[in-house]
């Protein structure tokens, strides 16, 4: 049996068959909630929390608890995603009404990532965090305080969302926020295609569509939603690009109008 420390939390592998995915999902904000893998969890600073999780053949039950010593500096990023968005500087609580969250402005989950300039070749970000990302388009994540007076780029990830960064290293403080909402200059581009989309009252949206999580905008992504659309899907599903929670004719029109821009990925490296 051996232990795995993330942000000062112990964490109990048996056997050496919990997977990365599982043990990243178990992280979460202080203080704030999250929902995915079958995990919701609630706390606040202090408090100790037994959180169960399914791995192949196991099931781990393992209590942790924030250390009276661990400090954090928090990052507030502010983002919109394209097809949720319902205009006024509003999204769809989509998380509300489709009962995967008791917050009445919880749209999305979100992962943050912060890269350091050293970091870019790996394939693991310097740190990460998983986020609500509310409807008006505020997402509160806390990192390690080691993370102060040092620079990293920062990187959204959202389950139907092109993937989409700071254009550049952001110098961190006790206290940080970046808005990618209000200057298409926020986010770094490739130069071929604007890094977001501009919205018709006047602010900046991550482009929807990229519903299998390959960095691209494509056929593949229009023949999912075209298959999900057709057995009339209706939950929490990545081809509900409108938040509506349906798989229809409005997913499949952001996905074919955003296919005809080649849109991919932008990253710094």
């Amino acid at each position: 049996m051996k232990k795995l420390l993330l942000f000062g939390f112990s964490f109990v592998l048996i056997n050496n068959i919990i997977s990365q995915s599982i043990s990243r999902k178990v992280i979460a904000s202080a203080g704030g909630y999250y929902i995915g893998n079958n995990i919701n969890v609630n706390y606040t600073i202090g408090e100790t929390v037994i959180n169960t999780l399914s791995v192949p053949n196991t099931i781990v039950t393992q209590g942790f608890q924030q250390p009276d010593n661990f400090s954090v500096t928090s990052l507030q990023v502010k983002a919109f995603l394209q097809g949720s968005y319902i205009g006024g500087g509003l999204m769809s609580p989509t998380l509300f009404n489709l009962d995967e969250a008791p917050d009445a402005t919880a749209t999305d989950t979100v992962q943050i990532e912060l890269w350091s300039t050293s970091d870019l070749p790996n394939n693991n970000p310097s740190y990460f965090e998983k986020a609500i990302l509310h409807s008006n388009g505020i997402a509160n994540a806390n990192f390690t305080s080691d993370i102060i007076d040092n620079n990293y780029y920062i990187a959204v990830k959202h389950r139907n969302s092109i993937e989409t960064w700071s254009a550049n290293p952001v110098n961190f403080t006790d206290s940080t926020q970046y808005d990618f909402t209000n200057n298409l200059n926020a986010a770094y581009g490739d130069g071929q295609n604007p890094p977001m989309k501009f919205m018709e009252d006047g602010v900046y949206a991550f482009y929807s569509g990229d519903i299998n999580q390959d960095g691209a905008i494509d056929g593949f992504d229009l023949q999912l939603t075209e298959n999900d659309a057709s057995n009339f899907y209706f939950g929490y599903n990545n081809s509900d690009c409108t938040g509506d929670g349906s798989s229809d004719g409005f997913d499949l029109q952001i996905i074919e109008n955003n296919c005809s821009l080649f849109l991919f990925k932008a990253r710094p490296y």
